[in-house]
């Protein structure tokens, strides 16, 4: 029976994000940033049942080196690799010294995507990498604002694409908000599903998904601005 049978995806993030060192590596309080969450999680599941990594995106670029994002990141990743061990969060894991060698080894060979251009191309592209490869758990690396996002999209590919079995996939979300940002700025809207909600009995067109939906399917930035300026005008007449 092949142990290695888990892969891990770590989520892109855009070349031009405000503070991407921060998300990517540590907070100013010790949060965790991505890769170093990737890690600790590597290290907590097994880091010898892990045959692969992918790292996306191709959605930026460097304009001074030419990169593509995936790569941009993963060159981080190993420029600083050495700097976990100043993270006792992870330092001081029993795995650490014993598998730090191997870490690296797999940072290395890590497989970057060029090619996707938003989320559900980038969590699309990995499934259907690991399923080539027959691997069967995926450790689904993401920043805390963009993991409920990332989750949704696992699902929609899911059932779009019919890639359901064997694959076992596990969300873990970094410590790290967006620039001004928190937890508490990720709204989850689910679809109305208890039968004593009376919204589960209007026209799905007017469902909060289904605006949010329409909302970035408007063209440009000054259309999203006056559907939101409009919107805040009419909440607040009813509040």
């Amino acid at each position: 029976m092949d142990t290695k049978n888990t892969a891990v995806l770590v989520h892109g993030r855009h070349l031009e994000t405000n503070e991407l060192e921060r998300l990517l590596w540590l907070g100013s309080g010790g949060e965790l940033g991505t890769l170093p969450t990737a890690v600790r999680a590597m290290l907590t599941w097994g880091v010898e049942r892990i045959s692969l990594i992918s790292v996306g995106t191709g959605s930026s670029t460097d304009p001074n080196t030419g990169l593509i994002e995936s790569q941009v990141i993963k060159q981080y990743w190993l420029d600083n690799f050495d700097k976990l061990e100043q993270v006792s969060r992870i330092s001081q894991l029993p795995a650490w010294n014993m598998h730090k060698e191997t870490l690296r080894d797999l940072i290395k060979s890590a497989v970057t995507d060029i090619e996707s251009r938003n989320t559900k191309q980038e969590t699309l592209a990995a499934m259907k990498l690991f399923k080539d490869r027959g691997i069967t758990n995926i450790l689904q690396v993401a920043g805390m604002n963009h993991a409920p996002r990332c989750q949704v999209n696992q699902s929609l590919v899911r059932e779009e694409t019919g890639i359901i079995s064997p694959q076992n996939w596990f969300l873990i979300a970094d410590e790290a908000p967006y620039f001004a940002s928190s937890a508490q700025d990720v709204t989850v809207v689910e679809p109305p599903h208890k039968g004593d909600d009376e919204l589960s009995r209007i026209d799905r067109s007017l469902l909060p998904s289904s605006i949010m939906r329409d909302f970035y399917a408007l063209k440009t930035d000054e259309q999203r601005i006056m559907f939101l300026e409009t919107a805040r005008i009419q909440i607040d007449k009813l509040l």
